[in-house]
């Protein structure tokens, strides 16, 4: 028998009429909804990167392009940890949306393939990835500029590369 029992907004609606004829067996069908809610919200609790892994991101997300990679294209790669393609997902959007805020770039569509994440500037493999992209990118022979900062937050002193690239390689 049907009770009319509905889900919205993460609210249980009842009609008034049901609730009234058959209390006992809604309010056993109303424990059950929350339960199920309940082991549902459980099995879905956030999975924490950790940096071995997100190098392994950066570096596949490296190695198939930015601007064209897709979750179920580097999935495969990450099966050992049990990651699930919605996973993937997230993380490969969160990750496009800080390359784009890092490479204030205004859409995705301005994506090039080589871009990659400051923190990664010193990885040889991501560069190595990158450069396949861009071959004068990253490049040895290329000064790259020093930047230091002071963190005000624990008053270390931060260096970082900011690399130069041109769009074509000059002969020399």
């Amino acid at each position: 028998m049907q009770y009319d029992i509905k889900l919205h907004d993460g609210k249980l609606f009842v009609n008034i009429e049901n609730l009234l004829d058959y209390k006992d067996v809604i309010i056993n069908q109303l424990h059950q909804i929350q339960e199920n809610l309940k082991n549902q919200q459980q099995s879905q609790q956030r999975y924490k990167w950790n940096d071995e892994l997100l190098k392994k991101f950066a570096l596949e997300v490296t190695k198939f392009g930015i601007k064209t990679v897709k979750p179920k294209n580097i999935q495969w790669k990450f099966e050992l940890e049990g990651l699930k393609n919605h996973q993937i997902g997230s993380h490969l959007q969160k990750y496009k949306l800080r390359i784009q805020q890092e490479y204030k770039l205004k859409s995705f569509d301005e994506f090039e393939n080589w871009m990659i994440l400051s923190e990664y500037h010193n990885d040889a493999d991501v560069i190595a990835a990158a450069q396949k992209w861009n071959p004068t990118m990253y490049t040895k022979a290329q000064e790259k500029e020093i930047i230091s900062e002071k963190d005000y937050n624990d008053d270390r002193l931060l260096e970082y590369y900011i690399p130069t690239y041109s769009n074509s390689i000059d002969s020399e």
